[in-house]
C-alpha cells in the first residue's frame, strides 16, 4: 500500500510545477456598422445583393467601353437611408497606386447632385495602397469609385458608419487628426515646416516626399543631417507603404548598421493586410498595404558633430516599398532633465 502511494504521488507531482489554460468559446465580433467590400471576389459571383448590412442596399461596377477596351471603370455603392445613425461615413480604398490609373471618389444624390469629390488618389509608387476618406451621408444616394482602365486594380473598400464622441485632449497638443482610426492605426505623421523645441526635445525634418525603394534598381536612400552639438539620445520616425511585416527596413548611421526599424502595427483583422506566398519558402509573408508610421532609435556613440548620413536599406528578402514624412527628434540637455546616477556596485 505505501509504495502504491508513493507512485500515485510521483504522477501527480508534475500538477504543480505547471497551470493549464482551458481555451475559451470562440465568438464572432459584432460589427454591423462595418463591412468589407471585396470587388473582385463579388464580381467573380455576379454582384449579389447578399451578403451586405441593412444600411446599403447594392453594389455594382460598369465599364466605359472605347474602340473594344474598357477607357473607364465605375464601382457604385447604393445606400439605405438609417435616419440618424449614418451622418457621418468613412469609405477606405484599397487599390494599386498606379501612376496612369489613379481612382476618384464621388457621392451623388439620387437626382444627380454632388454631395462630393475625392481624389485623383495616390501617389503613383505603383504600390498596393489604401487612402481613407470621409463625408456626410446627408442627401446622399450613392457612392462612385471611378478609375481609368478596366478597374483591375481596385481591390476593395472598408465602409464604415462614424458616430461623434466626446474627447477631452491637451490645448497644447491637439494632435495631426480629429478620427479614431479603426483597428487602432496611427494617424499620418505631420512633419513641421520649421526645427522646433520643447522641454530639450528638438523635432527637425529631413524630408517630406514619398521615394521608392525597389531591391533591383534603388534597395538603399540615403539623407544628410548636420549636428552642431552631439543629442543624449536621437529618434528617426517616418512612414512606410508596403511594409514587409517580417523584414522592415534597416537603418544605418554613419556605416553602423543599427537593424531593422520598429512598425507600429494595427489589428490584424485590417483588410490592409495582404499574404505573399513564395516558391521554396516555409508559412506566408504579409505586407501592409497602406502606410505604417516606423521607428527606430539612434544611439548618441553612432552620431558625431558636423556631418552625418542617414540610410534606410530594403533587405534582400523583402518587397518594394515607400518611404515617407522622414523626421528626428533629438533630445538633449535642459534644466529640468531628469536622471539617476547608477551606483559603482551593483
Amino acid at each position: 500500500m505505501r509504495r502504491i502511494l508513493i507512485i500515485l504521488f510521483c504522477l501527480a507531482w508534475p500538477c504543480f510545477l505547471s497551470t493549464r489554460v482551458c481555451g475559451q468559446e470562440l465568438q464572432e465580433e459584432a460589427a454591423p456598422f462595418t463591412t468589407w467590400l471585396d470587388f473582385n471576389r463579388r464580381a467573380f459571383d455576379g454582384w449579389p445583393k447578399t451578403g451586405l448590412p441593412v444600411w446599403m442596399e447594392s453594389v455594382s461596377a460598369s465599364n466605359q467601353i472605347v474602340q473594344g477596351q474598357a477607357k473607364t471603370t465605375t464601382f457604385r455603392i447604393r445606400l439605405q437611408k438609417l435616419r440618424e445613425l449614418d451622418n457621418q461615413m468613412e469609405l477606405r480604398l484599397f487599390f494599386e497606386d498606379a501612376a496612369d490609373a489613379k481612382p476618384s471618389v464621388t457621392g451623388w444624390s439620387e437626382i444627380g447632385t454632388q454631395i462630393f469629390a475625392h481624389g485623383p488618389l495616390g501617389q503613383g509608387l505603383a504600390l498596393p495602397t489604401s487612402e481613407s476618406l470621409t463625408f456626410t451621408t446627408r442627401n446622399l444616394d450613392f457612392i462612385e469609385i471611378t478609375v481609368p482602365g478596366d478597374g483591375h486594380g481596385i481591390r476593395g473598400a472598408l465602409v464604415e458608419l462614424l458616430e461623434a464622441t466626446e474627447m477631452q485632449r491637451s490645448v497644447d497638443f491637439l494632435g495631426s487628426t480629429s478620427l479614431i482610426e479603426a483597428f487602432d492605426r496611427s494617424a499620418p505623421l505631420v512633419n513641421p515646416r520649421n526645427d522646433m523645441t520643447l522641454f530639450g526635445r528638438v523635432r527637425a525634418t529631413l524630408d517630406r516626399e514619398a521615394v521608392k525603394l525597389t531591391a533591383q534598381e534603388s534597395p538603399t536612400a540615403a539623407w544628410e543631417f548636420e549636428l552642431t552639438s552631439l543629442p543624449l539620445l536621437v529618434v528617426v520616425s517616418f512612414e512606410i507603404l508596403g511594409a514587409d511585416v517580417q523584414a522592415p527596413v534597416e537603418l544605418i548611421v554613419n556605416d553602423r548598421p543599427l537593424g531593422a526599424v520598429m512598425l507600429a502595427l494595427p489589428d490584424l483583422a485590417d483588410p490592409a493586410y495582404v499574404g505573399l506566398v513564395r516558391p521554396l519558402e516555409t508559412g506566408m509573408r504579409f505586407r501592409y498595404s497602406g502606410w505604417l508610421r516606423a521607428q527606430k532609435v539612434i544611439p548618441a556613440s553612432s552620431l558625431q558633430m558636423g556631418v552625418n548620413r542617414l540610410i534606410l536599406k530594403l533587405p534582400s528578402d523583402a518587397g518594394s516599398v515607400g518611404i515617407r514624412a522622414l523626421e528626428l527628434q533629438l533630445k538633449h540637455n535642459w534644466k529640468n532633465l531628469d536622471y539617476q546616477l547608477a551606483p559603482t556596485k551593483p
